[in-house]
């Protein structure tokens, strides 16, 4: 259902239940200066119960001409958005899994706001970083499916510390759904 094995999503859940220490998940990336606004992260491994569970991938980061940067990757803010939505798009994706609601498509747009004078040090009465993360997801499902508007926020299921960021709403679900 929705490209998620629900077979195994259950006996997952279930394993989790039997022992929390295996839904235990830590993800680690080093990242290296690469000269002006470049950085480079590598990812090598993450832990899942106890077990590291090696694998590789590198993402690069720079800032655009109007911050400095030579505009050669997305910049820190957008792909912290992009993570951000990531990672809501895998939590919708699988809970709608689990329930049997089928998606026909899943789009989220997340924006985040900066006062660069903290950034630069301007005003002491401002504070660097991103203050506002608006977020508006888009699934179509059939209009009020009761299975999907009953999902709680995660914030309100104790996960997700996604929803933890000032600023992140949860809208309304509206659209329709391939399995009704």
């Amino acid at each position: 259902m929705n490209g998620i094995d629900t077979t195994a999503l259950a006996d997952f859940a279930a394993a989790v239940a039997a022992d929390p220490k295996a839904g235990e998940a830590r993800f680690t990336v080093t990242t290296h200066w690469q000269g002006a606004s470049r950085s480079r992260a590598h990812v090598s491994s993450y832990h899942l119960g106890g077990q590291e569970h090696p694998r590789q991938f590198v993402i690069d980061a720079d800032e655009p001409p109007g911050l400095l940067g030579d505009d050669t990757a997305p910049n820190p803010q957008e792909l912290l958005l992009a993570g951000l939505n990531a990672c809501m798009t895998a939590g919708i994706v699988a809970t709608t899994a689990a329930r049997g609601i089928a998606l026909t498509s899943l789009r989220i747009r997340t924006s985040g706001q900066l006062d660069l004078r903290g950034y630069l040090g301007l005003d002491p009465d401002v504070q660097p970083g991103d203050r506002r993360r608006p977020a508006r997801r888009h699934h179509p499902c059939r209009p009020a499916l009761p299975e999907l508007q009953q999902l709680p926020p995660r914030d309100q299921r104790g996960t997700g510390h996604h929803h933890r960021h000032p600023g992140v709403t949860r809208p309304g679900v509206t659209g329709h759904s391939s399995n009704r």
